[in-house]
């Protein structure tokens, strides 16, 4: 995958901690802003305190499987966020990467508890923050004849909004490794789920599905990110844009060129008040700016990637109106060096192309 998810938070959360800063994303990125929840941070550093020095040998791995059927909470949520640092911190290309991603044993260990997990009729704040850790530790599995059922389960709308962000996040980490080995993965019945979530009437649920919908080779997903592009949300529409742009398409130019002018305006000037205490607390109005300007660096970055991959589709005259907006980010002093420099380097390129 080339670019971040974009994706707001609620109005009343504060910006996550554990995000890092804006910069080329790899593929594994995306994962990464559906940030756990406060309470399972702490959870997870408890864990990782008993479990810290954690070996990856092969008797270490299925005494965590055992433990994902304890009936002891603690134990299943050691032995789930054991075999989840197993398979992130693997070293890329070792040996025992693809034994862990598709060893049928993990993959069938924790995708029965995550069955199990939903499958729990009134379940608990806690339940819940541990069906979504468990859908993000699916998505770093490689087995997705296995794992695409039981997130498609998590993403329906009978399951809390954290389980259902967390699953269509894992699918799109599965789908964005696919496609960066250049094999798109094509799945009919995933698609037409997206698809239903993607008209959802919380904008997170459609931000993400946009996003993934782009991720799965289907024409009638294609259909549907073209409909998005006129939704109210600025970052469905963005993230449904940037998803035509993979395949070269410049149906979403309008929302980029949008993304760019309002990039430029002070946020100052713009920000809407969330709360009464912003009225007169400065601190509290400054942290709602930087969360701001943190989602706006996100479009932008993703933005101008997007441009870079469609330089050589855009016309005489929209390369004439992208340079001239590009001209005017890589001027602005309300911008970051770093995105000004950018900017600056696909305004040179769109010149070229032209």
């Amino acid at each position: 995958m080339s670019e971040d998810i974009n994706v707001k938070t609620d109005a009343d959360e504060s910006p996550p901690v554990d995000l890092p800063p804006v910069e080329p994303p790899s593929a594994g990125f995306i994962i990464q802003l559906f940030v756990v929840p406060g309470l399972i941070v702490l959870a997870v550093v408890g864990v990782w305190a008993l479990f810290g020095q954690l070996a990856s040998s092969e008797q270490d791995w299925t005494k965590l499987v055992a433990e994902l059927s304890n009936s002891n909470e603690h134990r299943r949520w050691r032995g789930a966020y054991g075999l989840a640092q197993m398979l992130q911190t693997a070293p890329e290309g070792d040996t025992d990467t693809p034994k862990l991603t598709q060893n049928p044993v993990i993959v069938d260990g924790l995708t029965e508890l995550f069955v199990k997990e939903l499958a729990k009729s009134s379940p608990s704040d806690d339940d819940i923050q541990f069906q979504a850790y468990l859908a993000r530790t699916l998505g770093r599995l490689e087995s997705p004849d296995k794992v695409f059922p039981v997130l498609r389960e998590g993403m329906q709308s009978t399951h809390d909004r954290e389980v259902r962000k967390n699953s269509v996040a894992a699918i799109a980490v599965i789908a964005g490794r696919a496609r960066d080995r250049k094999q798109p993965l094509k799945n009919a019945a995933l698609a037409t789920d997206l698809i239903d979530v993607s008209s959802d009437a919380d904008p997170l649920m459609r931000q993400v599905a946009a996003y993934t919908l782009g991720l799965i080779a289907s024409e009638r997903g294609s259909q549907r990110l073209i409909v998005l592009l006129d939704d109210p949300d600025e970052n469905t529409k963005l993230n449904a844009a940037i998803a035509l742009s993979r395949d070269g398409s410049t149906a979403g130019l309008s929302v980029f060129e949008s993304v760019l002018s309002s990039s430029t305006v002070p946020l100052a000037s713009t920000t809407p008040i969330k709360s009464n205490t912003a009225e007169t607390n400065p601190a509290t109005k400054q942290r709602e700016i930087n969360d701001l300007q943190y989602q706006r660096d996100v479009r932008l970055l993703n933005t101008l990637q997007a441009l870079e991959q469609i330089a050589a589709q855009l016309s005489a005259s929209e390369v004439k109106r992208i340079e001239a907006l590009l001209k005017k980010v890589s001027d602005s002093k309300q911008i970051g060096k770093h995105f000004r420099q950018h900017a600056d380097i696909v305004r040179k390129r769109l010149t070229r192309a032209g």
